[in-house]
C-alpha cells in the first residue's frame, strides 16, 4: 500500500493527474523518476483479533488495486508505466490516460482526511464510554464486597483500602481484583473486551 507522499500535498507546477492500475505492491520509483507523486485514498476501519482479542485499526484503499498519479506534463506517463514496478496500466479513455483536475484531487484529499478524523474522534468516544460503563460496574461490584459505614465524603476507594485488611480472604482477593483492574482501565487494551469495534 502506498501512503500519501508529503509533496502530494503541496500546490506544485505539475497539474497533471492520471489514474493508474496496479499489482498493490508498487514500488519506490528509480532516482530518475522521484518526481512523480503517488496518491491512494483510503479510510480506516477497526476489526477485533481472533487471537487476544485485541483492536486493530487497518487503512484500506478506497479504490482497491488503484492509484492517483501526479507526473509533470513534459515526461508525460510513459515512462511510469516502464520503469514503476507493479503499475499494470492506465485507466484510459480512447488509448489516452484519464487526467484529473488538481482541485478534485485535492477535494478527495481533504475528504479522505475528515473521513480519517472522523473515525478517530468516534473510536474515541467509544472508548471513553466503554471507560465510564466498565468503572462504573465495578464500583458497583466493589460496594458489595465492602462493609457499610462509609462516609458520603469518603471515596469508594479509600473506604476499600481501610478496611481490606478486615475482610475474608475470598472477599480481599476479590476487591484486590477490582480495585486492580479500575487502575488500569484508562488503558485502551484494557476495554477491547468491553466494546464493539468501530
Amino acid at each position: 500500500m502506498i501512503s500519501r507522499s508529503t509533496s502530494a500535498c503541496r500546490n506544485a507546477a505539475r497539474d497533471i493527474t492520471g489514474l493508474l492500475a496496479g499489482s498493490g505492491k508498487l514500488r519506490k520509483p528509480s532516482a530518475r523518476l522521484i518526481s512523480i507523486d503517488l496518491y491512494m485514498p483510503a479510510f480506516w476501519e477497526e476489526i477485533r483479533a481472533h487471537r487476544g482479542h485485541k483492536m486493530r485499526a487497518r487503512r484500506l484503499p478506497l479504490f482497491p488495486g488503484y492509484v492517483f498519479i501526479r507526473r509533470d506534463p513534459k515526461h508525460g506517463f510513459k515512462p511510469v508505466k516502464d520503469e514503476v514496478e507493479g503499475v499494470i496500466d492506465f485507466v484510459s479513455v480512447k488509448q489516452r490516460p484519464v487526467i484529473f483536475a488538481e482541485d478534485d484531487i485535492r477535494f478527495l484529499m481533504i475528504q479522505m482526511f475528515e473521513r480519517e478524523q472522523a473515525f478517530r474522534f468516534h473510536r474515541a468516544e467509544v472508548a471513553e464510554k466503554a471507560r465510564f460503563n466498565r468503572r462504573q460496574r465495578l464500583n458497583a461490584e466493589l460496594g458489595r464486597h465492602l462493609p457499610r459505614g462509609r462516609g458520603r465524603k469518603v471515596s469508594l476507594r479509600i473506604h476499600a483500602e481501610a478496611c481490606i485488611n478486615s475482610l475474608p480472604a475470598a472477599s480481599r482477593q476479590r476487591v484486590l481484583g477490582i480495585m486492580s483492574a479500575l487502575d488500569g482501565i484508562d488503558q485502551e487494551y484494557g476495554l477491547a473486551d468491553f466494546r464493539d469495534p468501530v
